[in-house]
């Protein structure tokens, strides 16, 4: 048999002996944390050193010369998903999402769905008046919804200007600047209604309460004992939500 064919079957059975140690073996759970893969990755390539390396020596020396060099072979810099920062995870993910592709398993949107918030970004930056804009940045925007909740008025929706159904489709990047709306409205809520706090929350998926598939973050002006999250739902007049967004937007630092 040529040696290189030897070689490459030498690096095959080293390949499956590395996925085995870093997968779930029978009986365990179907998945481990991120610092036990970290830990068993480094491990393992402690462990064979430079794979090629290795292999070539090892066809090219004595079995005894080969396995010590097998040992002392230096850790070799390995391109590994769970060993780079989240920044540099994102750059090589695709343009639509921070992670892979088995986090955007929960969709809802039906065939064809005609998107609220996708309507008003097509707007942008000269959105109707009854649509009640905010602010509005590159990638994001906000403006005052449709309902207000326990009589608490001056809420608002930060909302993506592309289209992305839920927290799990969002681009990192994109993250940073819906928290610099949300912090933006935050001042200018403190600053025209005289609140005493700010909530935030947001949902993904039916069970999660999502009821427009399009992720967008709830922002709300807080008083004491208010009772927010026990409170009805009431929609607003077209007029009042216009002038609500007129007050936020004059005080938007």
């Amino acid at each position: 048999m040529p040696a290189e064919t030897s070689k490459s079957k030498v690096r095959r059975r080293i390949i499956r002996r590395s996925s085995k140690e870093l997968l779930p073996q029978r009986g365990e759970p179907p998945s481990r944390d991120l610092e036990a893969l970290l830990q068993l990755k480094n491990q393992h390539v402690q462990k064979l050193g430079s794979v090629k390396h290795a292999v070539n020596v090892h066809f090219s020396q004595p079995p005894s010369t080969a396995r010590a060099v097998w040992r002392s072979a230096p850790v070799q810099q390995l391109r590994c998903p769970i060993d780079e920062s989240p920044k540099r995870a994102t750059e090589s993910a695709p343009a639509h999402s921070g992670f892979s592709s088995p986090l955007r398993l929960m969709q809802h949107a039906p065939p064809g769905y005609d998107c609220p918030f996708c309507g008003i970004a097509a707007t942008l930056p000269l959105p109707a008046p009854e649509s009640a804009v905010v602010l509005v940045d590159a990638n994001v925007y906000a403006l005052v919804p449709t309902h207000h909740y326990a009589g608490i008025q001056g809420n608002c929706l930060v909302i993506p200007r592309g289209h992305y159904e839920n927290v799990l489709d969002m681009p990192d990047d994109l993250g940073r600047e819906v928290f610099r709306a949300t912090r933006r409205l935050a001042h200018a809520m403190l600053a025209a209604f005289g609140c005493e706090g700010i909530s935030t929350r947001q949902h993904n998926g039916p069970a999660g309460n999502q009821d427009v598939w399009h992720y967008h973050l709830h922002v709300f002006p807080r008083y004491a004992n208010d009772g927010l999250y026990g409170g009805q739902k009431v929609r607003y007049a077209t007029e009042e939500r216009i002038a609500l967004a007129a007050r936020l937007r004059a005080a938007l630092p």
